[in-house]
């Protein structure tokens, strides 16, 4: 039930003028009301706008005539937004002290400095400092109603006490009365309310324990606990026995757990959660020259692309692959990065960035990483290795590795973040987090391209146009101000902060050390194969067939793997060129591809072959003596071998009359199914059937 329209709540008042209800029922506790309603279950106090005592009709005329309201009624059954609280301004506060002469306020708000909001304690300093220039002024022979009335200019200009004047008035009068009675002490109660009267350590454990289960929802902790008579009749004795909301739960309780709760829930979810939570030590780069060290991590970008892939299902990779990302420690500024066309990366992707990065700006000293990303990237070693060993392949150029597992230690993170910012209006956006950031018409889009009704070009970037805007992203991330402790754009400081021995940079004679990976491998009887994250494929010729079952130094570049190059493991034998065997099809590979293949295989073979004829004379001497056998036996043994012969030679006949029929059906175009049986007849109908047709072409 709602009031008539000719009654008004406190609450519909106090919105109108703009201040809380409490307010207006105190000022309404001389009027009484002229009726009573139950408006939502509860029993409230209705006035009329003419029974409103004068100083609020008044007001609310004011309000009227400003916001052109027809009458007081309308205004109140429709009051107009509120305009927003005063606005903090300690100058303004500071100046209208000065006018006033009032020094000690001047000093208690240039102390407090530029501040939005004050803290309990703030709020005590600042009412102290109040009733400090009032008694300071009235001990002067100034008169207590001229001084209250400049200090409450102050504090209104102030904003940090509130917008409402008369409700700014009343605290003061309140604050200098506990001020006069107390010997010039203020204490707000607020920070030592619940120190009063505390729950039962029992209680205030179940409470805290049940909160923690129900995943820090207190209320459900409350309400279950009461309903099963798991709490004291001395808590229950402070709550209501039956509240209008089931949430209802006192505000006093949730103080006291509410800390506590915080304190141990990530403790309950797990030592690492309780760890990041917890201290760390603060790091300081200043001492870190720009090219001294390197940051990488990989993120799957918010951006879905396509590119051709004959791997891929229908010859396409349609998603948001993975991004490698690389940047300079102590200047923030992108130095690389990689666009790989997978859910995963490999070692190929980071290998080819590190070499990029080489090209350009030479190697840093170190080399700082996320440990699961060097892990599952196995960057410079198979994926059959670990990560000591991983991590030799670069240390033979002086790079030193540190490994971050804590996200306080990896900024590369906050630099993902800021490029991330600058890809919300690219095509194929869907949000960093898919699942609830709807971006319906692209989810849209997506499910079409993979239900195969559009090709995805009709509505997503391919791979080469994304790694353009990644490339103008990055460049204009490198050449804007950061704010933080750069205080410049990472361009900036990279050129000032260089270090002074410059990086290391291979040249052209020795690039070729970090552009191959390195590889201890068996040669097989069968050549060499690479495993996939290397690149896969077959590798053979005479050089394999030479070191077949010896260790050799296989030097593979991931981005050239049409041949790899083996040496002896000391480098001093070689360097050999070992070609990859091309894999042919299956039913129709031309004659000069399967001559190319047998010439490499042959190749292969032939140093074996070589190698026999050399050793087959060095072989034991072999002497065989005969044996004798009666002239029957021998008889036999010609008579079977006479009729074998026979036998072979009648079945080689018969295939090649079903070859010989077999080729003249299909001259003759005829749908005939050819075996031993009617291979002659199929041949006489096939060649009757050519000479028919021959006399009619004929004539």
């Amino acid at each position: 039930m709602t009031a008539p329209a000719e009654l008004f709540t406190a609450a519909q008042i106090a919105r109108a003028l703009g201040c809380s209800k409490q307010n207006i029922h105190q000022r309404l506790a001389s009027s009484p009301a002229d009726d009573e309603r139950s408006i939502g279950g509860n029993l409230t106090k209705l006035w009329r706008s003419q029974s409103l005592p004068a100083p609020i009709f008044d007001r609310l005329n004011e309000i009227k005539e400003t916001h052109r309201c027809r009458t007081i009624a309308d205004l109140l059954v429709d009051p107009p937004r509120r305009a927003p609280s005063q606005r903090v301004s300690m100058h303004r506060a500071i100046s209208v002290a000065r006018e006033r002469g009032l020094d000690v306020l001047e000093s208690a708000f240039e102390t407090l400095g530029d501040i939005k909001q004050l803290s309990i304690t703030q709020k005590d300093y600042l009412w102290t400092k109040a009733c400090d220039e009032l008694q300071l002024q009235t001990e002067a022979g100034e008169r207590e109603k001229k001084i209250k009335r400049a200090i409450l200019k102050v504090l209104i200009a102030s904003g940090l006490l509130g917008a409402d004047k008369e409700t700014i008035r009343r605290n003061l009068n309140r604050q200098w009365k506990v001020y006069s009675s107390n010997g010039g002490k203020l204490t707000d109660r607020r920070a030592t309310r619940d120190q009063r009267k505390r729950l039962p350590g029992e209680d205030r454990n179940k409470l805290i324990a049940r909160t923690i289960d129900c995943g820090g929802r207190e209320s459900q902790a409350f309400r279950e606990l009461r309903d099963e008579g798991e709490l004291s009749a001395e808590t229950l004795a402070r709550t209501i026995s039956n509240p209008r909301r089931k949430s209802h739960m006192p505000a006093s309780f949730r103080r006291e757990i509410t800390p506590e709760v915080n304190r141990l829930m990530p403790l309950h979810r797990g030592e690492k959660e309780h760890e990041l939570r917890g201290p760390y030590v603060p790091q300081n780069y200043d001492s870190v020259a720009a090219g001294q060290a390197m940051q990488l991590d990989d993120v799957t970008l918010p951006v879905w692309f396509w590119e051709q892939d004959p791997e891929s299902p229908n010859g396409i990779f349609f998603g948001r692959g993975q991004w490698i990302l690389a940047i300079d420690l102590r200047s923030r500024m992108i130095l690389g990065h990689a666009l790989h066309s997978a859910p995963v990366y490999n070692m190929r992707i980071v290998r080819s960035l590190l070499l990029q990065i080489h090209d350009a700006y030479g190697l840093p000293e170190m080399l700082v990483l996320e440990r699961g990303m060097w892990r599952t990237a196995k960057i410079i070693k198979g994926d059959e290795l670990d990560i000591s060993e991983t991590e030799q392949g670069l240390r033979e150029f002086g790079i030193r590795f540190q490994h971050r597992t804590k996200p306080r230690g990896k900024i590369i993170e906050r630099v993902i973040g800021l490029v991330q910012n600058q890809m919300e209006r690219t095509i194929g956006y869907v949000g960093r987090d898919e699942r609830h950031d709807r971006f319906d018409r692209v989810q849209e889009q997506i499910r079409a391209v993979l239900a195969g009704r559009v090709h995805p070009s009709t509505h997503f970037l391919n791979k080469a146009d994304w790694l353009q805007q990644l490339d103008k992203i990055s460049l204009r991330y490198n050449r804007e101000r950061q704010e933080g402790n750069l205080r410049s754009s990472p361009l900036e400081s990279w050129n000032a902060n260089l270090l002074p021995e410059k990086t290391v940079h291979l040249g052209s004679h020795a690039r070729y050390l970090l552009a191959h990976h390195k590889k201890p491998i068996k040669v097989q009887p069968n050549g060499i194969r690479l495993a996939e994250s290397l690149g896969g494929g077959l590798y053979y010729n005479e050089i394999t067939g030479r070191f077949a079952g010896q260790r050799m130094l296989a030097w593979i570049n991931p981005d050239e793997l049409e041949a790899i190059t083996l040496t002896s493991l000391d480098r001093r034998d070689g360097p050999y060129i070992v070609e990859r065997a091309e894999a042919l099809s299956a039913i129709d590979a031309s004659d000069a591809e399967l001559a190319r293949a047998g010439a490499q295989i042959s190749a292969h073979n032939g140093y074996a072959r070589t190698q026999y004829r050399i050793i087959r004379d060095q072989l034991a001497a072999r002497s065989f003596r005969p044996l004798l056998v009666d002239r029957a036996t021998i008889e036999l043994g010609e008579k079977i071998e006479a009729q074998s012969a026979a036998i072979r030679h009648e079945r080689q006949k018969k295939a090649r009359t079903v070859r010989t029929a077999q080729g003249a059906v299909r001259e003759r175009g005829l749908n005939v199914r050819v075996d031993t049986k009617n291979a002659e007849r199929a041949k006489v109908a096939a060649d009757l059937i050519g000479e028919v047709y021959g006399d009619e072409a004929n004539q």
